[in-house]
């Protein structure tokens, strides 16, 4: 949040954001939509997406980074991201989670063991994957078409 506040992005994505233009966050990317982060304690996230993002602990995971691949189970129904409901694994690479206050937004979970996760979440105009799309195979880069479908829409 520091160096997008340097160079003045923070307040550009912001105003994007609350303008209605398609937001898509990916892993860190997903966590900074949200308010706040345990990983910077007293440091604003973009706010984008209501609520705050904890660190995995070994309740949650047995492993912390949480490195590898992982399912996603779709919370809600959503024509736009097929790609989720195939069935198949995405990379995951990171040791915070987040926890939306609106449960309506989140767009998916993955089970890690001992828990389940937010693994996607969209919020009107705001879209986040805590896993990493662009290095899950055919099904990431499937996703991806999808993302890139989505915001090309005004809907």
């Amino acid at each position: 949040m520091g160096n997008l506040r340097k160079v003045g992005f923070h307040d550009q994505i912001k105003a994007a954001g609350n303008a209605g233009r398609k937001i898509v966050g990916i892993c860190l990317g997903m966590q900074l939509l949200f308010e706040s982060s345990e990983e910077s304690p007293g440091v604003d996230g973009l706010g984008l997406i209501r609520g705050s993002c904890k660190k995995l602990t070994s309740s949650i995971s047995p492993r912390v980074p949480h490195v590898g691949w992982n399912g996603v189970n779709p919370e809600y129904p959503n024509s736009h991201f097929g790609a989720l409901y195939e069935n198949k694994d995405f990379y995951f690479a990171h040791s915070f989670h987040a926890n939306p206050i609106d449960n309506s937004n989140i767009l998916s979970v993955t089970n890690l063991e001992n828990a389940n996760i937010v693994s996607s979440v969209l919020h009107q105009n705001i879209l986040g994957f805590q896993f990493h799309p662009e290095k899950s195979g055919n099904t990431g880069k499937r996703l991806l078409n999808e993302v890139l479908v989505w915001a090309r829409n005004e809907n």
